[in-house]
């Protein structure tokens, strides 16, 4: 049968031809609103349900089930499971319902929180920011480029008379998180604190590892000159304050502060909390991968720039992807 030469070229229609009205071959020609309408239908049939099997589907929803229930987030589960979808797949099948053990309110952080309307306080002293403030602590860094900046800061439980509380302690450098169970919520706890770490790890592995602190203006850190100096006077390292109202200049603290809350969510007591407690919370938070880390864990780079002496004297192990628990269950 004989084929027009027109056709063997895009666009492969007889649209123009002269001979169009006396051929007799086989004829194509292009009409947009017929191509338009297979476009539509084409389109909406491709979006007809999940592109996978009802296995498999199955093998997701079951796999997820106890991850999600455990704590972990979608992109957690995703860097210790292998499964035949992404991130953002997974996100769009628990939104359609395709998923029905997992629901958005099963999700980490997948519900809006309520708007606070807590108005900021300013500190009441304003002579220990002197030399000390975030604009300070920008130029020194910039300066000291390869010292390691350690951002601390407090968690605390049920505000009811005498409650204990966490000091949290995250290098900057691996978003590494060291929390240390206090018994007040004042100044000298958290010296007494900073002297137990010293004691644990000795003066000159102290400066090396906490050489910049960058806090907030909370009245637990006022006692400036007992943070930067030891019992005997010895310099040990040099202290900043964030601006008032400004907490995401240690943003990396504060992140890790929402991994403490899944454990030890807000208006909970921390009076029952002990240190083997505390230390297993650590251990799990520290083994989450996280994306700014490009995968890797706290606990990984930490090895790396910390020493994993320094790690096992802090009483911080290595959980598997799998098995991390982010779960008020965890510390029960």
């Amino acid at each position: 049968m004989y084929v027009c030469p027109r056709l063997l070229k895009p666009p492969y229609v007889c649209n123009g031809c002269e001979k169009w009205s006396r051929c007799r071959n086989v004829k194509y020609k292009y009409d947009s609103i017929s191509a338009y309408n297979d476009y539509k239908f084409n389109l909406s049939d491709s979006r007809q349900g999940p592109d996978i099997s009802s296995d498999d589907m199955a093998y997701i929803n079951n796999t997820l089930k106890p991850l999600v229930e455990a704590g972990q987030s979608i992109y957690q589960i995703t860097q210790s499971v292998d499964l035949p979808v992404k991130e953002r797949t997974l996100y769009n099948y628990i939104d359609l319902g395709y998923l029905p053990s997992i629901k958005n309110i099963d999700l980490i952080r997948k519900v809006k929180y309520k708007v606070r309307n807590s108005k900021c306080k300013r500190p009441k002293n304003t002579n220990i920011r002197k030399n000390r403030t975030y604009e300070d602590f920008l130029k020194y860094t910039t300066q000291n480029p390869s010292l390691i900046i350690v951002e601390m800061d407090t968690v605390e439980g049920q505000r009811d008379g005498i409650q204990k509380c966490l000091l949290t302690l995250t290098w900057r450098n691996s978003t590494f998180l060291l929390s240390i169970l206090l018994d007040k919520h004042d100044s000298n706890t958290v010296i007494e604190a900073l002297d137990s770490i010293q004691s644990l790890i000795g003066l000159d592995e102290f400066k090396r590892i906490f050489p910049i602190i960058l806090t907030d203006n909370g009245n637990e850190f006022t006692d400036v000159d007992r943070i930067e100096k030891d019992k005997d006077g010895n310099d040990r390292c040099k202290v900043f304050y964030c601006d008032p109202c400004a907490s995401w200049q240690k943003g990396m603290c504060e992140k890790n502060h929402t991994y403490i809350r899944r454990i030890i969510p807000k208006g909970v007591s921390m009076n029952d909390l002990t240190k083997s407690k505390i230390s297993l919370m650590n251990s799990h938070i520290n083994s989450t991968p996280r994306k700014t880390l490009n995968n890797n864990t706290p606990y990984d780079l930490a090895k790396l720039l910390l020493g994993e002496n320094i790690i096992n004297k802090f009483k911080i192990e290595y959980i598997k992807k799998d098995k991390v628990i982010l779960k008020p269950y965890l510390i029960k």
